[in-house]
């Protein structure tokens, strides 16, 4: 989640949903792919980046409603990413694939390891460090931005699926009907509770002692950091795939029936969507968003959507009302775009964007104008 109201879900043959309010309702959004996608990360309110097989990566500016594809070199199934409070990223996955960021998640260079075991999930507990989890109990520590890796004991020989750390000392890992606890920074772990019979999926903590973990028909919960977990919700018919806290009161679970939604103060399950609402891509209206970044420099995306197949112009004026730059002047089809403005032969200052749609010749007569300010500072 972006922010108490605003969310992005991943999930099979590419599908992207996003809600505006708080999960009551989600809207698809344009992938590009139909590959699995099976994580996703978001820097701030606007960057954010989501991954998958044959190794898919893309990329969204503006909160998950447009996407683009980033290139790399490898056809591995990419499976855990994570971001640092600076912008630098790390992606792991299958037979110990690493790649790394370092500007936003818009270059990602594969790391030459050693690793060959599949890891599943990945978290910073500082610059350049971070723990990573995944099969036959495996936990590895890089200080170095992800470039090495070194073990940790992990004293189990269970597959790991996800791993959080709620303060720089405090973790929690789980995975095939097992929960780790670490007080020292991932370097020695011991078991909290058996779940035999259940595989946990993953763990997300709001604050510094409740948490929940979801996995196969369960929904656990915590209120003291992790050293015990209870049963709150049990449904051997569901699998539960991941799980996101959105504050103390809320949180949205998703899996292969649905999306579960909490809402209580005491983090307890409320209410179940078995199959949520979910609206077209198309949007319902025009809209036109604010560019991201702003202010920038050299370069902005400016997105929009059309709620019918018809002509646009998108252009950029500066602040004598003249045309320094025509971004899109062409029929398009129904939907979410978004074009790249490219500033450098421009000065510093403070420009306006104008997106006209519609045809005028049409039976409505119908056009759709607006604009709004950007500024490029050098």
């Amino acid at each position: 989640f972006l922010d108490p109201q605003t969310g992005v879900i991943v999930g099979d043959s590419g599908i992207i949903l996003r809600t505006t309010n708080a999960g009551s309702s989600w809207k698809y959004q344009s992938s590009g792919t139909t590959n699995y996608l099976k994580e996703i990360c978001f820097i701030d309110s606007a960057t954010g980046v989501a991954i998958g097989s044959y190794g898919t990566i893309l990329r969204t500016t503006n909160g998950g409603i447009t996407w683009t594809n980033q290139p790399t070199d490898t056809r591995k199934f990419l499976i855990g990413i994570k971001f640092d409070y600076l912008g630098n990223g790390i992606i792991v996955g299958d037979s110990g694939i690493v790649l790394v960021t370092t500007d936003r998640g818009i270059t990602w260079h594969t790391q030459s390891t050693s690793l060959t075991t599949t890891l599943s999930a990945v978290a910073f507990l500082g610059k350049d460090t971070a723990i990573a989890v995944g099969w036959a109990g495996s936990i590895l520590r890089t200080i170095d931005g992800g470039k090495s890796w070194e073990p940790e004991s992990s004293r189990t020989g269970a597959y790991l699926t996800d791993i959080t750390f709620v303060s720089r000392k405090i973790g929690i890992a789980v995975g095939d009907g097992i929960s780790l606890r670490t007080t020292d920074g991932g370097i020695n772990w011991h078991s909290q509770q058996d779940w035999d019979q259940y595989e946990l999926y993953s763990v997300s903590f709001t604050n510094d002692s409740i948490g929940i973990i979801v996995g196969d028909g369960i929904i656990l919960r915590t209120s003291d950091t992790g050293i015990t977990w209870s049963r709150q919700w049990t449904n051997w018919w569901d699998r539960y795939l991941d799980v996101f806290r959105v504050n103390d009161s809320t949180a949205i679970v998703v899996g292969a029936n649905g999306v579960i939604q909490y809402n209580n103060s005491m983090g307890l399950v409320t209410s179940v969507l078995v199959n949520p609402t979910v609206s077209s891509s198309i949007p319902s209206s025009y809209e036109l968003f604010q560019n991201y970044p702003n202010p920038f420099n050299p370069t902005t995306t400016i997105s929009y959507g059309l709620p019918i197949t018809t002509r646009v112009t998108l252009a950029v004026y500066n602040m004598l009302g003249q045309r320094v730059a025509l971004l899109v002047n062409e029929r398009q089809d129904a939907g979410y775009h978004e074009a790249v403005l490219n500033g450098s032969s421009l000065a510093s200052g403070v420009y306006f964007y104008k997106l006209s749609a519609g045809d005028p010749s049409s039976s409505s007569g119908r056009v759709f104008v607006e604009t709004r300010k950007l500024l490029l500072m050098k």
